[in-house]
């Protein structure tokens, strides 16, 4: 997304549109800073910020997809776009709820 958004542009949509390209720059900044987010919290025994975090990353990933399957609706978004959408959003969906889940599990250990 930031070094070839152009190529990314051309394998997952219909636009050639330099608009396009420089918004989807804009969310690789986003994205990164998110990864980045992560990986600082990584260590987190399982506070309050970090399940925040985690439910933050699962809504970030459910409703991308949900955009990814409207936009291919409207015919932007190519099916090999939506492919690869399912694969990346649902992955990382089911690790955060997994990790999540386990989170909740070991808060609910007795001491």
């Amino acid at each position: 997304m930031l070094g070839a958004p152009d190529q990314m542009i051309g394998n997952m949509t219909t636009s050639t549109d330099v608009g396009a390209t420089r918004v989807l720059q804009w969310m690789g900044v986003v994205l990164l800073s998110v990864g980045v987010i992560n990986i600082a919290a990584r260590n987190d025994g399982g506070s309050t910020a970090l399940r925040a975090i985690m439910i933050g990353n699962i809504v970030l990933h459910v409703l991308g997809f949900g955009i990814d399957l409207y936009q291919y609706r409207l015919g932007f978004v190519r099916a090999s776009g939506v492919a690869m959408g399912a694969v990346v959003h649902g992955l990382l969906t089911l690790g955060f709820v997994y990790y999540l889940q386990r989170l909740s599990s070991v808060a609910a250990r007795p001491a």
